[in-house]
């Protein structure tokens, strides 16, 4: 099966979205920034991790200024 361009951008490792998700379980709403510490993937990796996981509906992030809170939904 040949992949389209929006597959290629998100490739994620499912490992790494699932070890975001259960950081959020356990603490709560995280700034995008703590979660790239906490987890120690890149901040391009998190956010890409992050907007597939939001556009299938498993998080959501709000902007606070110049910061990115995110929460489960």
């Amino acid at each position: 099966r040949q992949m389209c361009i929006r597959d290629r951008i998100y490739v994620v490792d499912s490992e790494d979205a699932e070890r975001i998700i259960k950081l959020l379980l356990e603490r709560g709403p995280m700034e995008q920034s703590a979660i790239v510490k906490a987890t120690g993937i890149s901040k391009t990796q998190v956010s890409r991790i992050l907007s597939l996981l939001e556009n299938r509906g498993y998080v959501e992030r709000k902007n606070a200024g110049r910061r990115n809170l995110v929460y489960l939904r």
